[in-house]
């Protein structure tokens, strides 16, 4: 489970942007539901905030831990950008449970190469049992035999995952589970549609969720179809068909057709029943743009419920959707500001109590100007 993240000199965040998904002893039972941890969390603020860099740091450290080693060529350049060039090193953290047991990952780097890299593990209290400087490996009571060469551009949890260290593959697990639509050049799109297609051909139970789902949503479709197709070519791929019902019988509405609505819907849909089945973190960026508001809310129940959500997945999405800032409370929604273009973030109940009341409305305050993150136009 994913307990919190943050980053400095990353992008638009020069000074530590910092978020902790985790309860105190003061929220109320009918939000944490006996948890310790948020379920779900959301970004709010104005355009060019800074709420797609801040999912991006997830996105990126997801990415580092668990797909560095075989995706960067040794040289490549660590796909992020320091803030503004700011000659100083990027520093990162994540913290996270796996079994019960807390750990801590750091990073600090620049575009070229690591520089540090530590896991903590806390069992009665918080130490560092494995720790990196430059392409040295100077601690290790974690896994007592990593003896493989390092690059300077690939963290050692992506590396000791292709040398098949056994000790490290549930933390490496961890971050391969968090699944994200934020690309390093920003809010980035999932699949093609024919990708997605395909993947619901072969696990139907995701394409009953889709299809179930698309209905309930009132988007006029009965039916979903997967079909087989052959290019010019003779290579084969899957498209999907939606059916719709009208007075004189159905009818087939293809791809290119179909509503955006319905078409993003059928692409978000299969992730959120994949992370919903596997467990892992699903973080958003805007994905409900083209979206009634009204679906949203739907959408965080299915992880605020442990009949829809037995392995404890995560929910975590940025939006322009003011609404939902009722549904989610001030212990879980993350407003993100800027200051002479240098982004921060905080999360409501860090506001003073009597500001933010539990009993109260959050979008009328936030509308006045009185949370932040609300444009001035």
């Amino acid at each position: 489970m994913l307990l919190g993240f943050g980053a400095k000199n990353f992008f638009c965040f020069k000074e530590w942007f910092e978020v902790s998904l985790e309860f105190n002893g003061k929220v109320p039972f009918d939000v944490t539901k006996g948890e310790t941890v948020a379920k779900t969390s959301c970004f709010i603020g104005a355009n060019a905030a800074g709420k797609t860099n801040a999912l991006k740091i997830l996105s990126f450290l997801s990415y580092f831990y668990s797909d560095s080693f075989s995706s960067l060529k040794p040289g490549a350049p660590i796909p992020f950008h320091r803030y503004f060039s700011n000659p100083e090193p990027a520093e990162f953290f994540v913290d996270f449970r796996i079994d019960g047991i807390e750990y801590t990952l750091e990073l600090v780097a620049d575009e070229a190469h690591v520089i540090t890299e530590k896991l903590y593990r806390k069992l009665q209290r918080k130490v560092v049992v494995l720790q990196r400087e430059g392409d040295s490996i100077v601690k290790d009571t974690f896994t007592k035999g990593l003896d493989f060469p390092l690059r300077d551009n690939c963290s050692f949890l992506s590396t000791a995952y292709h040398h098949e260290v056994e000790k490290l593959e549930p933390i490496h697990e961890f971050f391969q589970l968090v699944k994200s639509n934020v690309v390093f050049s920003g809010l980035g799109d999932f699949q093609a549609p024919e990708t997605v297609a395909e993947a619901y051909n072969s696990e139907r139970d995701a394409l009953e969720f889709a299809q179930y789902w698309l209905q309930r949503f009132d988007t006029g479709i009965v039916d979903l179809e997967i079909s087989l197709h052959t290019d010019p070519k003779g290579d084969h791929f899957y498209f999907p068909r939606f059916v719709h019902q009208t007075a004189d019988g159905t009818h087939i509405v293809p791809w290119h057709f179909e509503s955006n609505g319905t078409k993003q819907l059928f692409k978000i849909l299969y992730f959120f029943h994949r992370t919903l089945q596997q467990g892992g973190v699903l973080c958003l960026d805007e994905f409900d743009m083209n979206l009634h508001p009204e679906i949203l809310p739907w959408l965080v129940e299915l992880f605020t419920s442990p009949d829809s959500n037995p392995h404890g997945a995560q929910f975590i999405f940025s939006t322009h959707n003011m609404s939902i800032l009722d549904v989610m409370g001030k212990f879980r929604t993350f407003i993100v500001n800027k200051e002479d273009n240098e982004a921060y973030c905080y999360r409501l109940d860090e506001l003073s109590p009597s500001m933010v009341r539990v009993d109260r409305p959050i979008l009328p305050l936030y509308k006045a100007h009185r949370l932040g993150g609300y444009p001035r136009i």
